[in-house]
This record gives C-alpha cells, sequence and structure tokens, in this order.
C-alpha cells in the first residue's frame, strides 16, 4: 500500500468546465519526469532536489531553497505554455519553510524577454505574505491588474519554484509535491478526489461523487 502524508495546503488554481485532459504529472517519487506519458520532464536547477522527509504522496517531493537560481525547469528551451489553453487546471501540495513575499511556485515566461509572465506565488510585500496571489503581465508589459484575461503565447519558460526568463528570479523556500495540470477546469467532484489522495492519473469526466468519496487519506 502506498501510505500519504498531507501537506498543510493544497492549492487548485481552475478556470472553465471540466472533461479531464492531463498535461502533465510530476510525482517526484525518483526524479523530476513527468509520468502522464506527454514528455514533459523537468530539469533540476541549483539547489533544487528530491526530498524523502516532506512527501505529500509517496515518499518524494520536490525540495526547493530560497536561491533565485534554484527550481525546477520544464522542457528547457519551449516550456508548456499553459496560458495559451482557455481553460486548465493546475493542482499541487505545498510546504513553505517560512513566510514569504514575492516567491513562485508556478511560473511561465520568456527567456528572451522579462515583459511577459504569468504566475502563481505569494503576494508583494504588504500583500498576502504566503498567501495564494495570482500575476499576469502581457508581452507588451500591460499588467493585467491579477485577473485572468485572453490567452497568449508566453514564450519558451516553465518553471516550479521560480521564474526563469531573462534572468532568474523569486526562488521558493519549500517542498512541492504531486504537480499536475490538465487542459480543462476540474469539477467539484474531480477536486475533491485529488484532495483524497486519488492519483492524477485517474482523475477523468467519469470520476463521480461515489468514486471520490471512496477513497481514504491516511493522515492529515
Amino acid at each position: 500500500m502506498k501510505y500519504r502524508t498531507l501537506l498543510p495546503t493544497f492549492l487548485i488554481f481552475t478556470q472553465g468546465i471540466a472533461s479531464a485532459n492531463l498535461l502533465g504529472y510530476w510525482d517526484f517519487e525518483a526524479n523530476f519526469s513527468d509520468i502522464s506519458g506527454n514528455g514533459n520532464d523537468g530539469t533540476a536547477i541549483g539547489n533544487t532536489t528530491l526530498d524523502t522527509t516532506t512527501a505529500a504522496a509517496g515518499t518524494g517531493s520536490l525540495k526547493l531553497v530560497n536561491a533565485d537560481d534554484s527550481y525546477l525547469d520544464i522542457n528547457p528551451g519551449s516550456g508548456m505554455n499553459v496560458a495559451d489553453e482557455p481553460v486548465f487546471t493546475i493542482s499541487m501540495w505545498v510546504n513553505s519553510s517560512t513566510l514569504q513575499d514575492d516567491k513562485r511556485i508556478f511560473s511561465e515566461g520568456s527567456t528572451t524577454s522579462s515583459a511577459p509572465l504569468y504566475n502563481l506565488g505569494t503576494g508583494a510585500p504588504g500583500t498576502g505574505s504566503n498567501q495564494l496571489d495570482f500575476y499576469r503581465r502581457s508581452a507588451s508589459a500591460t499588467t493585467n491588474d491579477h485577473n485572468v484575461t485572453t490567452a497568449e503565447p508566453f514564450g519558451d519558460s516553465t518553471t516550479f519554484g521560480g521564474i526563469k526568463r531573462e534572468g532568474p528570479c523569486c526562488g521558493f523556500s519549500g517542498s512541492l509535491d504531486d504537480i499536475a495540470i490538465w487542459d480543462v477546469a476540474l469539477n467539484s467532484d474531480q477536486i475533491q478526489a485529488i484532495q483524497m489522495a486519488v492519483s492524477p492519473l485517474r482523475i477523468d469526466a467519469s470520476l463521480d461523487a461515489d468514486e471520490s468519496s471512496g477513497q481514504s487519506v491516511d493522515s492529515l
């Protein structure tokens, strides 16, 4: 049996309507590979490692230090461009090692321009330290007031735990686990199933409330 110990915070960022096509899934059990079968493998940069002491699911998690040059690089040179999707869901378990301002847990951007950004992370000083903050800026450097807007290409960089772009920035300190991305917005039954430790590999449009409520979690 695969035992699961859940981290203090579970985040789901979602918009749109549901039918579940998994774009990427990283369980960090043995490596940084995408186990969805889509080949969106990660490359550890800097002091980014696997950790066996703070796993939310299974025995491994992504360990990050508070350093701008440490993050997980997804498909270096091409990224995933999740922000191009009209609807999508990003889910992950997050364990913050300290109160943090203006740090990133998910980012898309360009390595040739610091203008376009799509970020999930902690708020800037005075505007939500250690709380989830969504930030989007278009290629013309227009800030969209932290609101979801029309999708547009965001370049060649997708990273977990920091920003890559022209230079690295905003390194998160803590652990991330079971990161999954879908090109749809999950419904409430699917979200509940993930919270109850159902593997993202099993989340699809056929999952209903009865199936999700039948799962168990070893400890909270």
